[in-house]
C-alpha cells in the first residue's frame, strides 16, 4: 500500500494494513476501482464482438482472441476453448479469400494449426504481390515504327 499513488492509493485509503483480511480488502478495493464487476462476462461480450481490424496481422489477431478467451472462460475445458477459438477465428477473419481457404483446408484443424495455415496463406499472398512480373515493354518493331 505504501508504494501506491493516485487513484490506487485513494482506493485503498482507510484499509488497516495490519488486519488479517487486509490482502483481500486491498484486492477488492482495487478491483472495484479499476476492474469490472463481472470481468468474465465483459470479456465474453468483447470476444463475441471481436473481428480482425483492417491492419491487424494474423498473429496479432490470434493473440487478441486468445487473451479474450482466457479472460472470458478461465476454467473452460482446453479442448472446448480451442474449438471455439478456431471457429471464431475463421468466421471473423477480415480477408474473404483466407476465410474460404480456412473453411476448406482447416475444418478438422485445431486453433494453432488453423493460425499456422492462415499465416502461410498470407505469406504466399504477400509473396505473390511482391514478385509480379513487370508489364511487357513493347519493342520498336511491334508498334510499327
Amino acid at each position: 500500500m505504501l508504494a501506491m499513488e493516485g487513484a490506487a492509493a485513494e482506493a485503498v485509503r482507510g484499509i488497516d494494513a495490519t488486519s488479517d483480511e487486509a490482502y483481500e480488502q486491498i484486492w477488492d478495493a482495487l478491483a472495484r476501482r479499476f476492474g469490472y464487476e463481472c470481468e468474465p462476462e465483459r470479456a465474453m461480450r468483447q470476444s463475441d464482438a471481436r473481428k480482425q481490424f483492417e491492419h491487424e496481422t494474423v498473429a496479432m489477431f490470434k493473440q487478441a482472441l486468445r487473451s479474450l478467451y482466457r479472460e472470458a472462460w478461465p476454467d473452460a475445458d482446453t479442448k472446448l476453448k480451442d474449438s471455439h477459438l478456431q471457429r471464431h477465428f475463421v468466421n471473423v477473419i477480415a480477408d474473404p479469400g483466407l476465410q474460404q481457404y480456412l473453411r476448406l483446408h482447416a475444418r478438422s484443424a485445431d486453433f494453432a494449426e488453423t493460425v499456422a495455415k492462415a499465416k502461410r496463406y498470407m505469406d504466399a499472398l504477400e509473396l505473390t504481390k511482391t514478385t509480379k512480373k513487370p508489364a511487357k515493354v513493347a519493342s520498336a518493331y511491334e508498334d510499327g515504327s
